[in-house]
Formats: C-alpha cells, sequence, structure tokens
C-alpha cells in the first residue's frame, strides 16, 4: 500500500498523552505541496515541532522529550531540508516513555487502487524534482525565492 508524505498541521498523537495535537514546522520549509509544506525527519522538537499532548500517563503533564531523537520509518529516498520525508507511519520516541504517531485523515491516505498509485508516482516524481532542484539551488548558492512570504525559499510543487 502506498504511504503519504506528512504536511503541516497533521494530527499527531503520544501513547502515553490524553490529547491529539497537529504537527508545526519552521517556516521556509524546504517543499510545498497543496499549499502546505512537508514534514521531514528533523522536525521533532518540542514546542517548535512537537505539542504537549495534554496529560502524560508517566509524568502527569506533557513535556515531550523529543530533542535528540529523530523521527524513524521515513522516505531515505526523498530528501527534504537535508532529512528524509515524514511518512504517514513514521514515529518518534520520546524519552519519557511514550511513542509519536502521526494521525492521517482518511481522505488523505492512499488505498491500492491504480488512481492512488499513479497519483503517490506523480507525487513522489514531484517530491523528487523539487528536491533535486533543492540541492541544485543549494550549490548554486542561495538565489531568489520560488514563494513569498512565510515560506519564502521554499520549493512549491503543483499538480497538473
Amino acid at each position: 500500500m502506498a504511504k503519504s508524505y506528512v504536511p503541516y498541521l497533521t494530527m499527531s498523537k503520544c501513547d502515553k498523552g490524553s490529547e491529539e495535537k497537529p504537527l508545526t514546522i519552521n517556516p521556509d520549509h524546504g517543499v510545498i505541496y497543496h499549499d502546505k509544506p512537508l514534514l521531514n525527519a528533523n522536525d521533532h522538537y518540542p514546542e517548535i515541532n512537537i505539542p504537549s499532548y495534554g496529560k502524560c500517563a508517566i509524568k502527569g503533564k506533557c513535556k515531550p522529550n523529543t530533542a535528540d531523537k529523530a523521527w524513524q520509518n521515513v522516505n531515505k529516498k526523498h530528501i527534504i531540508d537535508g532529512a528524509p520525508a515524514l511518512m504517514q507511519d513514521s514515529v518518534l520516541p520520546c524519552k519519557e516513555g511514550g511513542t509519536i504517531s502521526i494521525i492521517m485523515p482518511a481522505e488523505n491516505v492512499n488505498i491500492t487502487s491504480k488512481l492512488s498509485e499513479m497519483m503517490t508516482d506523480f507525487v513522489e516524481s514531484g517530491i523528487a524534482a523539487a528536491t533535486e532542484a533543492q540541492n541544485a539551488k543549494a550549490k548554486n548558492a542561495a538565489g531568489s525565492s520560488t514563494m513569498p512570504g512565510m515560506y519564502q525559499g521554499a520549493q512549491v510543487i503543483k499538480d497538473k
């Protein structure tokens, strides 16, 4: 089954927490798809990327301790801002004992139909092209932005 990439504000949960919360990222991330930046394995910092999940079953108040951890089960073929792309089955261990996981809405999860496979191939080719462009841009020094405002400098992927 094809797996989905994880965009900004996708819901997440900790198996020891009491609440579900959205994942966030720094502005100016490397790849934009459907007007949202995609997350990568380095998007694991408390308060910047990882929210508090309410009450922790281990420590009482949830204070994610993930700063020196990286997401696992990532797509190592597609690099976004120097790190593998986050996927719907990626997980992040917390030093307090919990495991953070992604909650993908049903409409975002790819199914095994031919159309889904074709769309996944299209998205992956777009991400690969954006990654190559980002890497080329980095090699040729800082260039002009491809998107104004908050995501200045990010590569934009659009469906045909």
